[in-house]
């Protein structure tokens, strides 16, 4: 049987130099790792696989990928990081910015309060009679008797 862990390494030529793209796959906990190299910096990342055949295609695509920005025919974005492009295939892009959210003070707040509330008219008018009953009930509030001025019995 054969190993799982093999060396895939294309290689480019150009008039000027030979390029050599390495990228070499490990199956490390029943997940497979890819490990290659880019301007000088090494990278290992898993390729969130545990089939060989869908691993060997990941491996293809980052060579090839690896080959695309060899050749200037692809570039990685500015702030994007470079492993996690290449990975992708090419085509993760930088994250797009996030609009700041409009600051809230405690004076616009109580004044959108105070636009948007309704009134007890408005309510009335919004409610059937039976539900208008219900609420003009709980919003009336009988008269408190005065305890010193109540009637007294002896």
């Amino acid at each position: 049987m054969a190993s799982r862990s093999e060396t895939f390494s294309p290689t480019i030529a150009s008039t000027t130099r030979a390029l050599f793209l390495i990228a070499t796959i490990k199956d490390l906990k029943s997940t497979y790792h890819v490990r290659f190299s880019y301007q000088g910096r090494k990278f290992r990342r898993s390729l969130n696989t545990d089939k060989r055949e869908e691993a060997d295609n990941l491996v293809h695509l980052i060579e090839y990928t690896l080959g695309q920005l060899a050749s200037g025919r692809l570039a990685v974005p500015p702030d994007v990081e470079p492993g996690d492009f290449i990975l992708s295939g090419g085509l993760l892009q930088p994250p797009q910015p996030v609009a700041a959210a409009p600051t809230t003070t405690l004076r616009s707040a109580i004044s959108e309060y105070k636009a948007n509330r309704f009134t007890v008219s408005e309510l009335a008018s919004s409610l059937s009679s039976a539900s208008l009953t219900l609420v003009l009930n709980f919003v009336t509030v009988a008269p408190q008797t005065n305890a010193t001025t109540a009637p007294h019995s002896r």
